[in-house]
């Protein structure tokens, strides 16, 4: 069981930390850097899941790519605050209205928080 939430752990970073080696015969390959010798590299290949070993004259750059941490989503974030917008919405209305009836109170909260829901994802989601 620790061995498994290990490798889905090591995968996951492997993924989000990984690099791309640039090759002298044009090769890119997307890995993640292990250790290095005093003269070669030794990945693992994300495409074959294999341990390989590059000599540094091989080797013509090692890129980081900012493609994959620059694209984030904040629909969950956007949800959350449209949640609590919604929310203070439908306190606001309630004390206006001066309404204690729950046959009324409860729907009113159901349908702000509902639609502050729906408007932070659509909003965070672009």
């Amino acid at each position: 069981m620790k061995v498994s939430k290990f490798l889905i752990l090591f995968t996951t970073l492997s993924i989000l930390w990984g690099e791309v080696i640039v090759l002298k015969d044009g090769r890119k390959i997307d890995c993640t850097i292990l250790t290095t010798s005093n003269d070669s590299l030794i990945i693992i290949n994300h495409e074959t899941e294999q341990i390989a070993k590059f000599a540094f004259e091989d080797i013509v750059r090692v890129e980081h790519p900012a493609a994959r941490i620059a694209t984030v989503n904040k629909s969950i974030e956007y949800g959350f605050f449209g949640a609590i917008i919604g929310g203070v919405t439908a306190i606001t209305l309630q004390s206006i209205a001066d309404v204690d009836d729950s046959r009324i109170v409860a729907p009113l909260y159901a349908i702000c928080i509902s639609c502050g829901i729906v408007l932070g994802i659509r909003i965070g989601g672009r």
